[in-house]
């Protein structure tokens, strides 16, 4: 192979390392992103305590459920609670915290976030990424 060739072959081999670094990059910088959009909405969701539970709020489309330190649970929205780490919230022992859930009721994937309401309860509000327009999926 000439001079050239290998010339212009290595120059495509860099070319290629540097798309893909980009790509994967940009690829990790826009989920988080996109996650820190979600998070921003679910925390004032659960800190609103005059929404948490209201259907004629601008979260009227999130899952709401209630855990109390007791473990007794109300989720009639199917979002899967059976974890210690979220009685421990509940019980003030760990401090809150965000997941990705898949919802039971009707299936999609939903970004919740767990954390104390200030009534000795632990309340997941969960915002489905259908819902919204920062989905990472």
């Amino acid at each position: 192979m000439s001079l050239s060739g290998r010339l212009t072959l290595a120059a495509a081999g860099v070319v290629a390392v540097v798309v893909g670094l980009a790509a994967t990059a940009t690829y990790f910088l826009m989920r988080h992103e996109l996650y820190a959009q979600v998070d921003t909405q679910l925390a004032f969701h659960a800190s609103d305590r005059n929404a948490v539970f209201s259907d004629l709020s601008s979260y009227s489309g999130d899952y709401v459920a209630v855990i109390t330190p007791s473990g007794l649970i109300s989720n009639k929205t199917g979002l899967p609670l059976n974890n210690k780490a979220i009685l421990n919230v509940a019980t003030g022992r760990a401090p809150a915290f965000f997941r990705d859930i898949h919802v039971t009721v009707q299936p999609e994937s939903s970004r919740t976030i767990v954390m104390r309401n200030g009534r000795s309860n632990a309340s997941t509000p969960s915002t489905p990424f259908t819902a919204t327009s920062a989905s990472p999926y």
